[in-house]
């Protein structure tokens, strides 16, 4: 029964094997292929073909061992195909996102620029920092930090939650005094609240430049306190509504009195109590100025509705406006500026619409004037005469006498100008307070006089100047102009250096000797040079000088507190143009060729261009950020050209330049192009990208100042340190976090998932 039951089970088997001919095996064969390698591969399907293969041919199943390899080879490599596809799919979407976030950042930043240009150029850096290679992002931008219609503010910081109805900066520059209607309180520049008393704004306050703080007080006497609010002396004897203005000097108080006989703006003699009231129209009088149209000179503007009229301190109206007195229906004011003989008359026209005027008088006649599209409230002049700040219905307008063109900033309620001209401090409706600095690129300026020569710096903002006495000195003259002998007991110096790193300084004397000393003067080392040179500078890391002479330059190493010759196979015969990382530096070996070098002096490579002409010349710019070319300024009269090379001599591509000049320098970012005959000069990127034209002319030499990060700009007029768009936006505009980014709406770059904003 057992051999039976056997013969049984294996009867399929053998059916099978006696029906499967190798032509049904080839077939199956052939089904398992199509099925593993046609259009529609089923893997599926091609391991029960090929499993049935082994089945009809036993004596076959190494061949179909290797077949369903095969199989499981392409099932891999489709796998690892479709995850290959989806990264890309992902990337491609990922890329598509990032282009995405990136062009409605730049369109969030425009559309921001109108309501708050600071906002707008953070959100601006944040994208281009995240977007490099992105054009638009790139454009927007530079489009905004170099836009000259608006300002930037360079601090801010919450001091109420109204709005601030009044702010002075104190005399000294240090605390800023802030009104809301009932309460004032004192604050550091660093944005903390020193002290805080309750006070209507209406009864006014003003400083007098030692400090004195002019207030009234609850029984309407005229009380001085310090600048914490602490109270000094109370003038009983006069009853006032309110302070209108104090003199600078302190002595005589502009304020509101009523009395019996009279009321109105009176004159207040502190120091001899004497009261009087210059104004043939007391009983209309509301605003009361001090004047200083000359140094040695006190005059008071008072104004009534629709009429102004100026007297000096005894009384006697003098017309120093030649008739301006304002017709339009509202109280006109007047600014004066000492030491300018400016005088600034501004007055507001009621009727469909409201407007106002602005006008300038120098020496009694009217030399500008300016209609604004809504009221005046407030104008002021900067320290140099050079511009009038003007707020007009919540926003104010920088007016820039040179150019006549008009800066923007926006959302403001009351301003202050610093007591030297060179900031703004501003309240809005929301409390804040912020501060302006007025300089733009320029982080100093320092005018020249007859026969005076910068000769460098000592330190980032700080220059040396060779004097024009018979007997030859040196003045440092630092951001605020304050002006310092130096080195006295050197008459001979033709140009000096600052190191940053070690803070020491060379000094080229015209007796050909370079010399290293310490701040402090003490001498390091110095040396004889072979020639009589006029040019110093050094490398980024500070451990190789340059000097350049008429003919020649050469080159030392700094190490040990020695200098130490570093020998060149050719002759260079121009400034030095290093790296970075201060291992390579190019340049000039003649008009038309320069040349690359490793940090030890070995030759590199040579870039020529061929062309020989006194009106051509190539300067060695600096090394591409991509670190694989060089830039060229090559300049061939009347045009200029902006050249690539590679790092094997060959020019990669030209870019021609809207400027022709010879004075041209470079950070490791930009380029600057100064004229000596046009009164203008132009900043690029190393894109051949017109980025900024500054208004000055008269150029006769650029250096790059302050480890390259700023321009040192000498004309036959003055001196100037100009900052690059970078520096700029790092040292005066305001750092905006990313929380407040991204709630103005702002699209962030997250390393993941992004969270999506709620609605």
């Amino acid at each position: 029964m057992k051999p039976l039951l056997f013969a049984l089970l294996l009867f399929p088997y053998i059916a099978v094997a006696q029906d499967c001919t190798p032509t049904r095996y080839g077939q199956l064969m052939r089904e398992a292929d199509e099925a593993t390698f046609g259009k529609k591969p089923d893997y599926q399907l091609a391991v029960n073909k090929l499993l049935s293969a082994k089945t009809c041919q036993p004596d076959s199943e190494a061949v179909v061992n290797l077949q369903l390899v095969k199989v499981f080879e392409e099932v891999n490599r489709q796998r690892e195909l479709a995850v290959r596809n989806e990264r890309e799919a992902t990337q491609q979407r990922l890329v598509a996102e990032k282009s995405a976030r990136s062009s409605y950042n730049s369109a969030l930043a425009l559309r921001t620029l109108k309501t708050d240009a600071t906002l707008a150029l953070r959100i601006a850096d944040y994208n281009y920092r995240h977007h490099p290679l992105d054009p638009v992002a790139k454009s927007t931008f530079y489009d905004i930090i170099t836009n000259e219609d608006y300002g930037f503010y360079a601090q801010r910081y919450k001091a109420c939650h109204g709005q601030i109805e009044n702010i002075l900066c104190s005399p000294d520059m240090g605390l800023t005094l802030i009104s809301t209607k009932a309460q004032v309180s004192v604050w550091n520049m660093d944005g903390k609240k020193l002290r805080e008393a309750p006070y209507p704004v209406e009864r006014g306050a003003h400083f007098s430049n030692d400090g004195r703080l002019f207030m009234i007080d609850d029984n309407n006497n005229i009380v001085v306190k310090d600048m914490m609010l602490n109270t000094l002396k109370t003038f009983t004897k006069d009853k006032c509504s309110y302070i209108s203005d104090v003199s600078s000097n302190g002595q005589y108080i502009l304020a509101f009195c009523e009395k019996k006989e009279a009321s109105g703006i009176a004159l207040i003699d502190l120091n001899s109590d004497m009261v009087f009231y210059p104004a043939n129209f007391t009983e209309g009088t509301q605003i009361g100025k001090f004047l200083y149209p000359h140094p040695d000179s006190i005059f008071l503007a008072i104004s009534a509705v629709n009429e102004t009229h100026i007297y000096d301190l005894q009384g006697k109206e003098h017309n120093l406006l030649n008739g301006g007195y304002g017709d339009g229906g509202g109280i006109p004011e007047v600014e004066g500026l000492p030491n300018y003989n400016l005088l600034g008359f501004y007055y507001n026209k009621f009727s469909l619409i409201n407007w106002g005027v602005v006008e300038i008088y120098e020496d009694g006649q009217e030399i500008k004037h300016r209609a604004f599209d809504n009221h005046v409230d407030q104008i002021a002049f900067t320290k140099d005469g050079g511009k009038c700040i003007v707020l007009s219905n919540g926003s104010i307008f920088v007016w820039n006498f040179f150019n006549d063109k008009v800066q923007i900033i926006q959302n403001v309620t009351c301003f202050d100008l610093s007591s030297d001209g060179s900031f703004l401090i501003t309240g809005d409706k929301d409390g804040y307070v912020k501060k302006w600095l007025l300089s733009g690129y320029e982080s100093f300026k320092y005018n020249t006089n007859i026969g005076e020569t910068c000769i460098g710096t000592i330190a980032p903002y700080k220059i040396v100047v060779q004097g024009n006495e018979k007997k030859t000195a040196y003045y440092s003259v630092d951001e605020s102009g304050k002006k310092t002998t130096v080195f006295p007991e050197r008459v001979d110096l033709n140009s000096v250096l600052y190191l940053n790193k070690s803070r020491q300084i060379v000094l080229l004397t015209k007796n050909a000797t370079l010399e290293i000393q310490n701040e402090n003067g003490t001498i390091v080392t110095q040396g004889q040079l072979p020639f009589k040179a006029y040019s110093i500078g050094a490398s980024p890391d500070e451990k190789l000088i340059w000097v350049t002479g008429s003919e020649k330059t050469i080159l030392y190493k700094y190490t040990a507190s020695k200098l130490i010759h570093v020998a060149l196979p050719v002759e260079i015969t121009e400034n030095i143009v290093f790296s970075n990382d201060s291992d390579f530096f190019i340049s000039n070996l003649n008009r038309h060729a320069f040349a690359l070098f490793s940090a030890s002096g070995k030759l590199l490579q040579t870039f020529s261009k061929g062309k020989n002409t006194e009106t051509t010349k190539v300067y060695p710019l600096q090394f591409a950020p991509d670190g694989m070319s060089v830039l060229s300024y090559h300049y061939d009269y009347p045009n200029s050209y902006l050249e690539y090379w590679s790092l094997k001599g060959e020019k990669i591509k030209s870019i021609p330049l809207e400027m022709y000049s010879p004075n041209v320098c470079s950070t490791s970012q930009f380029f600057l192009m100064g004229s000596y005959y046009k009164p203008a000069s132009y900043l690029y990127d190393f894109d051949g990208t017109l980025l900024y034209q500054y208004n000055m002319g008269g150029i006769t030499s650029i250096y790059p100042n302050h480890a390259n990060q700023t321009f040192l700009v000498v004309s036959d007029y003055d001196v100037k340190i100009l900052d690059t768009p970078d520096v700029f936006i790092k040292k005066k505009v305001f750092k905006i976090t990313l929380n407040e980014l991204i709630e103005s709406n702002l699209q962030p770059e997250y390393a993941g998932t992004v969270p999506r904003k709620k609605q």
